[in-house]
């Protein structure tokens, strides 16, 4: 199954706030639709996000704030209309 990297950019973060910078970058295939996925500056893949479940359908990490809390990162992301915006 072939994976494709699905933006004209990325986001760049310290989403855990320790001084280091992670890139956020969506993924996707034809069978699982679009992720999202952290990678630290090195390259390692940090974390992988749930995948939407059906293809041809876009997802992106926006910004990353404390959008629900004082003391918590989340990472606001942008999904077809019909599907939702969440913070994650």
């Amino acid at each position: 199954m072939e994976t494709n990297i699905e933006a004209s950019g990325f986001a760049i973060i310290d989403g855990d706030q320790n001084g280091t910078k992670e890139i956020v970058l969506t993924l996707s295939n034809d069978q699982d639709g679009a992720r999202l996925v952290l990678y630290d500056e090195a390259g390692k893949q940090l974390a992988d996000g749930e995948s939407l479940g059906q293809s041809h359908h876009w997802r992106h990490g926006l910004t990353v704030g404390a959008f629900l809390s004082e003391d918590q990162l989340e990472l606001a992301e942008s999904t077809p209309p019909h599907i939702g915006m969440e913070f994650c």
